[in-house]
């Protein structure tokens, strides 16, 4: 079994018989360095994602008592 990305965007395996029926229909061989950067940049979209979707901080309300906080 070969990793490979389809050109739809999808990770899969594919028998080694099927891998150049794969590779002409427009596949991708995903190696172990294909995968880190694959994460990584999956990782990352995260990480921006999260901050741009924060929820917003509670206002903190001042005292109507002078001089207390």
């Amino acid at each position: 079994m070969t990793r490979i990305m389809a050109p739809t965007g999808q990770l899969g395996y594919v028998p080694e018989d099927k891998l150049q029926e794969a590779l002409a229909a427009g596949a991708r061989v995903m190696n172990s360095d294909d995968m880190r950067t694959l994460r990584q940049q999956i990782f990352m979209e995260h990480g921006l994602f999260q901050q741009a979707h924060k929820r917003p901080e509670p206002k903190k309300r001042k005292s109507l008592v002078k001089g207390h906080r």
